[in-house]
């Protein structure tokens, strides 16, 4: 019996895969400001009718646009990315008819 020094390497915690953690926290960060934009205009129009129960600050909207613009950016990137273009070409070679 030979000793190669090989082994298995199975690590306790799942591998991560850098790419598609970014993309979850842009979707979680996306899904975020768009709740935050919609409880804005809801409270707004509450307000209007005088029955406000949620307030916001002067800078609010400024921020929001400001946070949907950074989000939009890595949106961007993340859609330049040469695996993202490979997965969208594999996706269109994959469509019925195509």
């Amino acid at each position: 019996m030979t000793d190669d020094r090989a082994f298995a390497n199975t690590p306790f915690f799942d591998v991560e895969d850098e790419y598609f953690v970014k993309g979850d926290l842009w979707l979680i960060s996306s899904v975020a400001i768009t709740l935050m934009d919609l409880f804005f205009g809801v409270a707004g129009d509450v307000a209007r009718a005088g029955r406000s129960v949620i307030e916001f600050r002067d800078d609010f909207q400024h921020t929001i646009h400001g946070l949907a613009f950074e989000n939009n950016a890595l949106l961007t990137k993340i859609q330049a990315s040469e695996r993202y273009q490979k997965a969208m070409q594999k996706a269109e070679q994959s469509k019925p008819g195509a």
